[in-house]
């Protein structure tokens, strides 16, 4: 006798039961496509419109699905992009204040270590952490026409011009050792195709009387980062300093 779970026509009824069609809610298809697209909210804030969109789309088709008792289909659908939606929104708005923190530990790290070998006369070291821009702002001004200067003059004039720059001979007159302390909040990055740039302000005083009291010069510096530079293992280099206020004077 043949059991009943092999019959045949009993099979093929419970196939069309599964697979007979229903119409598919208007919007669940949007709602999913919008949740695939909810990445985009991570490039700039006004994208956050693609994960808000998904998710109105989503609830406007599960309610439509509600209403019709189960005759509409894409449920699945919908709370795919519901559910897309929700989480690529929420990591967008803690990755922003994420990544400008792990910046300004990164710029702080690189003014105290600039401030320190420039304090201690290590121009050479000190130029492995400064931007090609920043050594040849030590060169003198070329006359129109005339040819450019190789790397080796480049490099002389940086030695011979960097040893006399008023910021570098208050910071090697601050004793034992100069330490930064950042003053207020790190300016916005600017981002210009592969380059980022952020300022900052620096009180810089001897390590061994950080207070705010204590005899020192306030800085600020302005930091590039480049691809190039994370290769070398030094993401942010100084691209400007300018003394803005001494303190105790």
């Amino acid at each position: 006798m043949e059991r009943p779970d092999r019959d045949p026509q009993m099979l093929l009824s419970a196939v069309d039961e599964e697979t007979s069609y229903r119409p598919l809610a208007p919007l669940s298809l949007a709602a999913l496509g919008l949740g695939l697209a909810a990445p985009l909210a991570w490039a700039a804030p006004f994208l956050m419109i693609v994960p808000a969109a998904a998710v109105a789309a989503a609830l406007i088709a599960l309610g439509q699905i509600n209403r019709s008792g189960d005759r509409l289909s894409g449920r699945r659908a919908a709370l795919v992009g519901f559910a897309l939606a929700i989480a690529f929104a929420a990591s967008a708005a803690v990755r922003g204040p994420i990544r400008a923190r792990i910046m300004q530990q990164q710029i702080d790290q690189a003014a105290q270590q600039w401030v320190e070998v420039v304090a201690a006369g290590e121009f050479g070291k000190a130029s492995t952490l400064m931007t090609a821009s920043a050594i040849s702002s030590f060169s003198p001004q070329r006359d129109p026409g005339a040819p450019p200067l190789g790397e080796d003059e480049i490099r002389e004039n940086y030695f011979l011009k960097i040893a006399q720059d008023d910021v570098v001979q208050t910071l090697q007159a601050i004793e034992p050792r100069p330490a930064v302390r950042r003053q207020g909040p790190v300016g916005e990055p600017v981002f210009e195709g592969p380059s980022t740039r952020m300022r900052s302000h620096y009180l810089v005083a001897s390590a061994e009387t950080r207070d705010s009291k204590s005899p020192g010069v306030t800085l600020e510096l302005q930091f590039l980062r480049l691809a190039a530079y994370e290769a070398d293992g030094v993401p942010w280099r100084v691209e400007r300093w300018t003394r803005i206020g001494a303190d105790g004077q």
